[in-house]
């Protein structure tokens, strides 16, 4: 072991002499990050990452799409829990910051949970179980800076979608102020806090947990919504020991260079790091670190702005790594040893994959390339290679591109796919192997429909249909909106710079990129009232009404919420009670399929359906929210919630199959309503001329 410098000897001996026995807390758990995150759409979402320092939590999405985080920690977090605490209990406790609200943060939610307690997957639905330690929960938004939650309110069942639910005592929160939040566990009680960095308190309160089914708080549950920015700090469990003492050093893993494993350890003020590399017997030549000394940055840079206890651990063998602190002032005094297995073995990327995206007759495809990084050690950024060959196998283009992007086929060919690391200064991870992806199936257009039926058609009368009048007096922000006369205009950066007529300052219809506007059916100014209606068409039969497309056979079906809204398409208008879930057992989703007679019946050449939708808010101050979305036939496609609408449906199948006999028969209004196409998938406007034609689901022959 090195021994001190003459420095590092002289400030501990003054260490050593002021030195004084005191309580402190002693971690026996330390939250690195969230381990589950998800949006409103059950879409994963990367987590937040270890080694953010804080842990940071962003949210982008739109402030009715929040997203919600958990970290369960159960039994497994009080394995370093000494047998007996002391008569203070034990606390949790982290520092907390609203770096950023934008002004919409009325979703922001926040609850500590025992121990076995399931964790709730809640969608804009405050947490309605009493069985907390603490939480708090916001009610409006920030204004001015200023946050106002409410902490330790029960909340009703399934509150409002607002989180509009002023339960608890009101405490005050500043945008950009580090809050220190600490709950104390002793017997039936928890004791919290919160306090600024100058011991001004904002919350303090007692709650009586003698009723929740454990005393172990368990997991930390987070909600949160509106393009905030929060962030999280020194997360953990922990109890008042007689201290100074050692504590353990968190390691984690920095980087994979090839076969070299990279660690970045965090240690403690008042100690110094020692660490023995797998496969060695005797500590480390650069062991020990003093905490002064420890200023390695996340570049692999020493950081002079660094206050101290960072290090960076280069590992070249595969083994155990171990590590620990010793105070500074009483090298006998050292924290319980951390080890972690490494493993120094070149890392490969992903081998990546395509699916197809979109389709139209002939060869004419686009593929969508994906790199799975999910499961690769870091989740390195993945660079996609492609290679574009015709049928011949000439090269007709190559480059690179992230997962996600597209590729297109324009005829029959082929694509090349390896993926490799392209974000480091040299290939950190090794390149996957090569794929290649065939277009060698033509596809023609089987049949197509057209929903979005005209206002007159909707306001008439339609065979196999019946009319029924909606009165949207709720002020849903929906339907109501596009079909009043409210109008926006939208700049180059997609921004509103027109309302209804008034322009944001310093900007004139010049500035205008394009204009977004109601349908017109009623003025904006009855919006909310008796006055907001509309026609829709209900079919008698919703299982042949919007053929090719059908809704899977359900007893929990409103019939008559399956509608045809004017202008739009095809609506499932259940407002409220929406139990129908998706294949991730969400609920407010509703599955369809298409007619079974156009399954493909070769697994090499699958056919296709392609659904064209807008979603609920394509009202005018939403922009644009047109999407298309391909579905193999046979796989369930599920249409979510009533505020989107499917506008037409389209149904390749490959050149050469027969479908054969029709399973079930077109409704006559679909016939009449929907559009009509030639063999070769274009539009036409009548069957003027002699030849095939298909309109709705049903091929038609003129002489």
């Amino acid at each position: 072991m090195k021994k001190f410098t003459f420095f590092a000897t002289a400030a501990l001996a003054l260490v050593t002499f002021t030195a004084k026995a005191e309580l402190m807390d002693k971690a026996f758990y330390k939250m690195p990050t969230f381990t589950t995150i998800q949006d409103a759409n059950t879409t994963p979402v990367t987590a937040p990452a270890t080694g953010t320092n804080p842990i940071t939590v962003q949210n982008t999405r739109t402030n009715n799409t929040p997203r919600y985080l958990y970290t369960t920690w159960g039994e497994e977090g009080w394995a370093k829990a000494p047998a007996e605490f002391p008569e203070t209990g034990y606390s949790f406790s982290c520092y907390f910051t609203i770096a950023a609200d934008a002004g919409v943060s009325n979703c922001l939610e926040f609850a500590l949970l025992p121990v076995d307690v399931a964790v709730p997957a809640n969608h804009m639905k405050l947490l309605n179980t009493t069985e907390y330690f603490f939480r708090f929960h916001q009610a409006v938004n920030g204004v001015d800076g200023q946050d106002s939650i409410w902490v330790n309110g029960d909340v009703i069942e399934n509150a409002n979608w607002n989180h509009g639910e002023k339960n608890g005592e009101i405490a005050v929160l500043t945008v950009g102020t580090q809050y220190y939040i600490r709950v104390d566990v002793v017997g039936t009680e928890a004791k919290a806090s919160i306090k600024d960095a100058e011991g001004n308190v904002a919350f303090e309160g007692t709650k009586d947990i003698s009723a929740l089914p454990n005393t172990k708080i368990g997991s930390l549950w987070f909600n949160t919504s509106g393009a905030c920015t929060y962030q999280f700090d020194d997360v953990k469990l922990s109890y008042l020991a007689e201290g100074p003492f050692a504590a353990e050093p968190q390691v984690e893993l920095l980087a994979c260079i090839d076969t070299e494993r990279d660690y970045y350890v965090k240690f403690e003020e008042g100690t110094a790091l020692h660490w023995i590399l797998p496969g060695e017997e005797a500590e480390a030549e650069d062991s020990p670190v003093y905490f002064s000394d420890g200023k390695m940055g996340r570049n692999f840079e020493e950081d002079p702005d660094l206050e101290g206890g960072a290090w960076i651990i280069e590992c070249f063998n595969s083994g155990t790594l171990q590590c620990w602190t010793s105070r500074e002032e009483d090298e006998s005094n050292t924290s319980d040893v951390v080890e972690t297995e490494v493993v120094c073995e070149t890392i490969y990327m992903p081998v990546p994959s395509a699916y197809i995206s979109n389709v139209a007759a002939g060869f004419g495809k686009t593929f969508t390339l994906t790199a799975d990084n999910s499961e690769t050690l870091l989740r390195p950024t993945v660079t996609i290679h492609y290679v574009l060959k015709d049928a011949a196998g000439t090269t007709l283009a190559e480059g690179n591109k992230m997962s996600g992007e597209t590729v297109e086929f324009t005829a029959e060919g082929s694509l090349d796919l390896y993926a490799f690391d392209n974000s480091h200064p040299t290939e950190w991870y090794g390149k996957s192997e090569t794929v290649t992806i065939n277009n060698d199936v033509e596809y023609v257009l089987a049949v197509a429909n057209d929903y979005q039926w005209t206002k007159e058609v909707c306001d008439g009368t339609v065979d196999g249909f019946t009319r029924l009048e909606i009165v949207d007096n709720g002020n849903k922000s929906h339907w109501d909106r596009i079909y009043s006369t409210q109008y926006y205009g939208y700049d180059a950066d997609g921004n509103i710079i027109c309302n209804d007529g008034t322009y944001s300052s310093d900007k004139t219809e010049e500035d205008v990129v394009y204009w977004k506007r109601g349908f017109g059916f009623f003025d904006k100014s009855v919006i909310g009232t008796d006055d907001c209606k509309w026609n829709v068409q209900v079919p008698n039969d919703i299982y042949t009404g919007f053929l090719p497309l059908v809704p899977d056979t359900s007893d929990e079906w409103t019939a008559d919420a399956w509608s045809i809204f004017p202008l739009e398409g095809v609506v499932y208008y259940a407002v409220s009670g929406n139990v129908i879930k998706n294949a991730a057992g969400q609920a407010g989703y509703c599955p369809m399929h298409i007619q079974e007679n156009y399954i493909s019946d070769n697994a090499d050449k699958p056919n296709f359906f392609v659904i064209h939708k807008r979603g609920g808010y394509d009202r005018p101050d939403k922009g644009n929210s047109n999407s298309t979305e391909v579905v193999v036939a046979g796989v369930t496609f599920y249409l979510y919630r009533y505020d989107t609408a499917i506008n037409s449906v389209e149904v390749y199948t490959y050149k050469g199959f027969e479908a054969g006999i029709e399973a079930i028969e077109n409704d006559a209004p679909a016939q009449q309503a929907a559009p009509i196409f030639n063999l070769r998938g274009q539009r036409v406007e009548n069957m003027a001329a002699p030849g095939f034609y298909i309109q709705g689901n049903q091929k038609v022959f003129v002489k």
